[in-house]
Formats: structure tokens, sequence, C-alpha cells
């Protein structure tokens, strides 16, 4: 029977705060920072730590080369810069994604041109994909979302077949595998964010893995001001890794896998007790997918409920659980390109013969974006948390879906 919520004044399921979600720091972080501290080597071109960090994490991936930045942003932009992704071209993306994936192409002076998503996975629809390509797409960026792989198979078969790249964003889907493979192995070059809510964190920080040689030499030679043994050969970036934050990273990436660990069996927990419940629909992960859950996604059915999703979220939070609306609206909602801002004064847009980009034409990823709810899982939150998380949500749905029942 639905009991009265707490945001109508009923009591709260939960009445004692979460633990912080993250920075999960230990002694061991706080012991390597402070060794970097007494060494007074913070920074370098690159220092030790670094070095030993793109070392190890390189090894992790089982990849080449591994080339460490200042930020997932800054990981993305130089990607594709160092991959020759430049003024007009155009690069492929769903618009359901945190901003800077788009923005990381607009820092090149190329044009982000938005493909829809499978509305199940989140991820980029590999058959809407071909039918966005034109003789200026140089690349194609897919989103592993909220730890979950996008279909890669079809996706780097389109792009070979083509002659065009795929640069894969990874910032929310550390140790995630699609068919046995870690993320970031499957394209051309995967980037990474170690934000300080990611599964694995240096604050801030960020890394670019690849096989390729010419994507690495680039990307190390543009990473700092366009410098090599010539002199400045090209216009670069400034965003080096720290010391300090490259300190962290080898910490924390030891600590990856059993942090991983951790968020799956949170999931499968949360699935368990959510199967059932009215209104809700837990995700689905394919036998082939390793979804590592950076945030448990859920989708509500806004007509069994009677509500919207923020309406929804309201309604959790009010209950004591830290529920997030997540993305609320696609990207090419944003202004920076509904309105064909770009960098600024329409720049790159207005040098384009053709303004009209198709933005807007995403049904799946605006369905998604009224629909899905998420909660971070994390490594901090144990069995308290999870039956609370998974009570909360009952409650909060079972009192609309039957308040929407008695109203037909």
């Amino acid at each position: 029977m639905a009991m009265k919520l707490a945001v109508e004044g009923g009591k709260p399921v939960a009445t004692k705060k979460f633990p912080d979600p993250y920075p999960l720091i230990g002694k061991e972080e706080t012991k390597a920072v402070l060794s970097v501290l007494r060494s007074k080597k913070l920074s370098g071109y690159p220092g030790p730590k670094i070095l030993e960090f793109e070392r190890r994490f390189a090894e992790y991936h089982g990849v080449k080369h591994a080339i460490a930045t200042n930020c997932g942003t800054s990981a993305l932009t130089l990607a594709l810069y160092a991959s020759g992704i430049g003024f007009g071209d155009e690069v492929i993306l769903p618009p359901y994604t945190f901003i800077a994936s788009a923005s990381s192409v607009l820092q090149c002076n190329a044009i982000p041109i938005f493909s829809d998503i499978d509305y199940e996975t989140m991820t980029l629809d590999p058959s809407k994909v071909e039918e966005k390509i034109t003789s200026r797409t140089k690349a194609i960026m897919p989103v592993h979302l909220y730890g979950h792989p996008a279909d890669m198979d079809p996706l780097v078969e389109i792009a070979r077949r083509h002659g065009i790249l795929v640069i894969e964003d990874c910032a929310q889907a550390h140790s995630a595998e699609y068919k046995g493979r870690l993320v970031g192995t499957l394209g051309d070059a995967g980037c990474f964010s170690f934000q300080i809510s990611k599964n694995m964190m240096t604050a801030e920080g960020g890394m670019i893995i690849t096989n390729r040689d010419d994507i690495a030499e680039r990307a190390r030679m543009l990473r700092h001001q366009g410098s090599s043994s010539r002199g400045i050969v090209q216009m670069g970036l400034r965003v080096d890794m720290t010391e300090i934050q490259a300190a962290i990273g080898i910490v924390q990436l030891g600590k990856l896998n059993r942090f991983t660990e951790k968020r799956i069996r949170n999931a499968a927990y949360l699935s368990r007790n959510l199967q059932g419940v009215p209104g809700i629909k837990p995700p689905e992960v394919p036998s082939y997918i390793k979804h590592v859950y950076h945030i448990y996604v859920w989708k509500i059915d806004e007509e069994e409920l009677g509500i919207s999703k923020e309406k929804f979220v309201e309604a959790l939070r009010a209950e004591g659980i830290p529920a997030n609306p997540i993305y609320g609206r696609p990207l090419y909602e944003e202004p920076i390109f509904k309105e064909l801002i770009g960098r600024g004064q329409g720049y790159p847009f207005k040098y384009l013969e053709k303004t009209d980009l198709g933005y807007g034409s995403c049904p799946n990823a605006e369905r998604v974006c009224r629909t899905a709810v998420g909660v971070y899982l994390s490594p901090a939150y144990g069995a308290r948390e999870l039956k609370l998380i998974a009570r909360a949500i009952r409650k909060v749905a079972e009192t609309y879906a039957l308040r929407k029942r008695k109203s037909r």
C-alpha cells in the first residue's frame, strides 16, 4: 500500500545523510601526494610520475601509447586536434551526453553533427549514423555513457568503409568492456576523464590512449605548445597533467578493478529489487557488455506514473535519496548550437556554406531526456544505502502509479 510521500509531508525513507559518493580518498592517495610535495617536483614536461602513470595506464589497456592531460575535455580536444580534425570538418556524435563531447569539436574549429541514440542503451545508434556522413565528415565520436559501452563493431565498420576516424569518449566508462575488449581500445583513440566524480579520479585530469604512432606523436607535441626538437612547428595547447594528479592516478588505477566490482554488485542489487515496480524500467545490459555504472540510470514511464521525471526526482530527494535528473535536454537545444553561437559570434558556423545542420532531429534522445533518472552508485555505498534507494524508488513509484490508476 502506498504511503504518504515525504514531499507532501510524510516521513522520509532515509533520515540520515548518505556518505559522500566521491572522492574516494584513502591513506594511499595522501601518502602519494605528500611524496610529490616533498620532492618539490610538482610539474614537468613530463615529470616522472606522469610518465609512470602513462605507462601503467597503457599497460592496463594493452595499448602502445597513453598521453596524460589536465582534464577530460582537453583529452578529447587534443585527440581530435592530433588526428587532424580542423576547420569545417564534421564529427558525428550523440546529442545525449555531457557538453564536453561536443565543445571539444568546436575547440578544433570543427562542426558537431548530432546523430540519434538507441533508446535502451542511450548510446549512439549505428543505424542512424551513416545517413549523417558527408564529404566533410572526418570522425565518429561514440560516447560510452554512464559506464555502458556504445555498440562499437558496426560503428567501426561504418568508419572504416568511409575512411574516417573513431574517437571514443570513455569519460564515464573506465574498465568497461565491449565483447571482452576494454573501451578506448576499439577505435583510433580513446579519451578518459579523471574528474573528481569519475570511476577513478585525479581530482581533475584526462588521458588519451591509442595504438597509432602518428596520433600519439602529434598529441605529445601539441600537448605542450606544439614544441618539438625543431622548435614550435604548429600552434599547440597547454594541457599538461601535474605530478600531483599523476601520483593520485597511479594509486586510483590500482583500485579501479575493486571499485568496478563494487559498482557492478550494487547495480545488480538495485536491478533485482526494482523488477516489477510500476512505471520503473531498470537498465537492460546485453551479455557481451560489461557495464561499469558510473551512474545507475533507470527510466520512468510518464504515462503509467502520471508525472514528469523532474517531479519524480523531487519526490525521491524529499525521501532523502540523492537522485539525479542527469541530462535534461539534448545538446542541440543548448543556445551554443540552437542559435549557432559556437565559439562566439557564430564562429565557425558562419563560415559554412550550409548552416542547416539538422539539429533537433533526434527523437530517442529527446525521449530519454524526459524519462532517464540516475543515482551515483559509489563504492562508498553499502547495504544500508542500497536498501534505502530501492525502497524509496518503490514508494514513490507505487504511490504515483496508484493515483494514476484511480484517476482513470
